[in-house]
């Protein structure tokens, strides 16, 4: 209604993972999982050389996948999975545990505010040793590796590529959500992290223009 032209809606990780094939670390490659780590979590699909969209539009939103978690009367309740493992998550929890004794490195970073505390405090306090810190992010890649061995094993990727804002600080975490899904999965994956960081989603954006103008 307002633009004299085709207009095409594709959520961030699956932008990021048609720049991935255009320019970055998935070029050549026909199976890949893009796994964008930000204040949600979710994911680009690529299957057998086609970006998967799925028959709503809605194909990687994996943040939505319900995770069990046990309450207190040790029954189980279905969560989202990026309601624990994420930037806002990392933020929520890292809030809590600053209000905590344990939470004391947290606390002084954020300048003595526990509801100033964020993902990048915690990541902070994190290189800096801190116990806390690293067992919060710990937890995380628990969820994480979680949702996505289960993808691995439905899809069959031949890469990951971890992307979004938490991937700057991957050094504290990369590795150890490699291993972990790696260890689960019929077939390993290589892991990889992404070559166009912030840019990701724009480039997706003008290669989807090109393709476009160009076919």
């Amino acid at each position: 209604e307002h633009f004299a032209c085709p207009i095409s809606i594709a959520g961030e990780a699956t932008l990021s993972l048609q720049a991935e094939r255009w320019i970055g670390v998935a070029k050549g490659v026909d199976n890949a999982l893009f796994v964008q780590l930000g204040v949600g979590v979710g994911a680009g699909l690529l299957v057998d050389g086609v970006i998967q969209h799925g028959a709503d539009g809605a194909a990687g939103e994996i943040g939505l996948m319900p995770y069990p978690v046990s309450r207190p009367d040790g029954s189980l309740e279905l969560t989202s999975l990026e309601s624990l493992a994420s930037g806002a998550a990392l933020k929520r929890r890292g809030s809590a545990l600053a209000a905590t004794p344990a939470g004391a490195q947290l606390l002084a970073l954020a300048s003595g505010d526990p509801a100033a505390v964020d993902a990048a405090t915690v990541f902070a306090a994190a290189r800096a040793d801190d116990a806390a810190a690293r067992g919060l992010i710990d937890e995380q890649i628990t969820y994480l590796a979680w949702g996505l061995s289960c993808l691995a094993c439905a899809l069959n990727p031949r890469q990951i590529i971890v992307g979004g804002g938490l991937s700057r600080s991957a050094d504290l975490f990369f590795d150890a959500l490699r291993d972990r899904v790696n260890a689960t999965v019929p077939f390993a994956p290589d892991w990889f992290l992404s070559a166009l960081g912030d840019e990701a989603v724009a480039l997706g954006k003008e290669r989807g223009y090109a393709q476009t103008l160009f076919g």
